[in-house]
């Protein structure tokens, strides 16, 4: 594997890149790649060679080899990570759809589907999965169970019958919207244009509902889309340039003149947003004005860009070679670790700590003795800024049953989490089992619920 250095961004205080050329032997070029949420992982997967696709899942501190595997499937359409991080999941299709899971022991089951080939996939909170097959004029947008692939329901637009091919995919982090691109990659000139949709490629969706809640006009050849972390701005790239939006009024709010722009991600936070396409560079865009934040010479013409949840870890995907782009957040301030113990806050004192920025980098919190309850656990646990935690100490606070229930039902969310301190914190065995009960519990290094009896009859009696 080869390693290229000092692709550096400009100005330094701005963002820092490392960005590195990954050339493992898939056999062919890349066709995808992903990030696993919390950075640590990268996916790549080749081009088909006889109905049959090379992946490999480096680890992204070094670029050694965690897993490398072959998929039988003829097309690659695009690739994630589950929202544990622990699966690579790859759609495509050979005559029919093709969902292809592996784990990180590279064991790999392929589910066949009744649609045509996949081209796009997304991953949300709350276990989300949603598909779109591609390549047909037919729109087949689906929400999916995480596990069996089995569909759940499908997404219906009453008023236009034809798409084209939906090249991108996208949840808002709360799940409440799911966003589709659509790039014409299947039509002709005028397809669609008698229901309305030659001039629509970019569609926003209730995903409760699975019905559209906007459909932007202007928007043919929409590449990819995403969401910013505040969960409401949403930006798209077309040959146009790049627009970001407000879903919750439908409105332009920024537009970013880029030449043919294929692919986007946000990095550090949504402070800064990544654009690729034809021109052979990656180019960084400040979101507070969208002036220029600088520029990295890219792995040639890039076809897709990945960023992690944290967005600290992104992936650009080009015709040839793959890039890996390690963000340094360091120049925001970030806190390490914050201790805030034996504090009299309380559960309002914990409430405003989720809702602020100055968590956001946060690794560690710990908030010992502070008179914390279930009301403060839980907006520490549904707090978006909460996501990167990987150490978290409630010992000696009545977060009680609600409090543990409210931590164990936010797994997915709180993928970095490594430690968990919640001794002595009135706990019965309901908290206690559903918090065991969890697969993420693997993810923990430490679980300390020492120091209430109920507990800890409950835990020594589980396997």
């Amino acid at each position: 594997m080869t390693r290229e250095r000092g692709l550096t961004w400009s100005p330094g205080d701005v963002v820092r890149g490392d960005g590195r050329i990954l050339a493992p032997s898939l056999g062919r070029e890349p066709a995808e790649g992903a990030v696993s949420p919390d950075g640590s992982r990268i996916a790549l997967v080749a081009w088909p060679v006889q109905n049959s696709a090379g992946l490999v899942v480096l680890r992204a501190s070094d670029d050694a080899v965690i897993v490398t595997r072959r998929i039988d499937v003829a097309t690659v359409g695009a690739v994630t990570f589950d929202g544990d991080g622990e699966r690579v999941l790859v759609v495509g299709g050979d005559g029919g759809g093709r969902i292809a899971s592996i784990d990180m022991r590279g064991d790999v089951v392929v589910t066949a589907t009744d649609e045509g080939a996949m081209s796009a996939i997304a991953i949300g909170p709350g276990r989300l999965l949603a598909t779109a097959e591609g390549y047909a004029y037919a729109l087949r947008l689906t929400l999916r169970d995480p596990d069996t692939f089995a569909v759940i329901r499908p997404f219906v637009d009453k008023r236009a019958e034809q798409y084209t091919g939906v090249a991108d995919l996208a949840f808002s982090p709360n799940g409440r919207w799911l966003a589709s691109a659509d790039d014409g990659s299947s039509s002709e000139d005028g397809v669609g244009r008698e229901t309305g949709q030659g001039d629509i490629g970019l569609v926003v969706w209730d995903v409760a509902l699975g019905t559209p809640v906007h459909r932007f006009p202007g928007t043919r050849y929409a590449a990819s889309v995403a969401f910013h972390p505040d969960g409401v701005r949403l930006a798209s790239a077309s040959i146009g340039g790049v627009e970001i939006r407000d879903v919750e009024r439908g409105e332009i709010v920024m537009r970013i003149a880029t030449r043919h722009t294929n692919a986007l991600a946000f990095v550090r936070d949504g402070d800064i947003l990544l654009t690729a396409g034809d021109d052979e560079g990656i180019l960084a865009w400040n979101m507070a004005d969208g002036s220029p934040a600088g520029a990295i010479a890219g792995p040639g013409q890039v076809r897709a860009l990945r960023s992690s949840r944290d967005g600290r870890v992104a992936v650009a995907v080009g015709w040839r070679r793959t890039a890996a782009i390690a963000v340094d957040t360091r120049g925001r301030g970030a806190i390490g670790e914050l201790d805030v113990s034996a504090n009299d806050f309380g559960d309002a004192g914990m409430e405003a700590l989720a809702a602020s920025s100055d968590l956001t980098n946060t690794r560690g919190l710990r908030a010992r003795f502070s008179r914390v309850r279930a009301a403060g656990v839980i907006a520490l646990a549904a707090s978006a800024h909460s996501a990167r935690l990987e150490v978290l100490d409630l010992g000696g606070n009545d977060i009680g049953s609600d409090g543990a229930l409210a931590i164990g039902a936010t797994w997915s969310h709180l993928t970095c989490l490594r430690e968990l301190d919640i001794d002595i914190a009135c706990l019965d065995e309901t908290a206690l089992a559903c918090l065991l009960a969890s697969p993420a519990l693997e993810r923990l290094v430490r679980l300390h619920v020492c120091g209430d009896l109920v507990a800890f009859a409950a835990f020594r009696s589980t396997p």
